[in-house]
């Protein structure tokens, strides 16, 4: 009789024993759940702070090359390009918008459809060149204005 009710007070605790290791690996697979969410949102707003890194890069450079095809048109107006000692420093500075296009979009960046025009215009007329870079600008900005890089949740 004995070594039934210890054998009834052994599972009797067994069984609580399980549903406590029960409800804390449910609490376990919660938390993991919240952490794994914590991280999806933290690696979000790493993308988010580096696209609107690249962005800015990409108006410095759109205001560098307005510069420069301003300075080409100053000089020969719509005419052969301008050259120092037999390059042009345009190509080099529009081949460096690419790139930055590029890491842009692989963070999931918008396509910025003005600037990949602009990128492609080496050998074009200097008021060509300025038009296009304008264009993108407009573009860009255009694109900050409408919350493209606000925060999720930010007014």
């Amino acid at each position: 009789m004995v070594a039934a009710v210890a054998a009834v007070v052994a599972i009797y605790f067994a069984r609580a024993t399980v549903g406590e290791a029960k409800e804390a690996r449910n609490d376990s697979i919660a938390a993991h759940r919240e952490l794994m969410a914590l991280q999806r949102a933290g690696l979000d707003y790493q993308r988010l702070a580096e696209r609107v890194s690249l962005a800015a890069r990409i108006a410095e450079i759109l205001a560098h090359v307005v510069d420069l095809a301003r300075e080409e048109f100053r000089i020969s107006g719509d005419g052969n390009p301008v050259t120092t000692q037999g390059y042009r420093t345009l190509p080099a500075v529009l081949t460096g918008l690419g790139a930055v296009l590029t890491g842009f979009e692989a963070l999931g960046g918008p396509e910025l459809e003005a600037a990949h025009q602009l990128e492609t215009s080496t050998g074009e007329p200097p008021s060509v060149v300025l038009s296009r870079a304008v264009s993108a600008t407009q573009q860009l900005s255009a694109l900050a204005r409408s919350g493209q890089f606000k925060l999720p949740g930010e007014g």
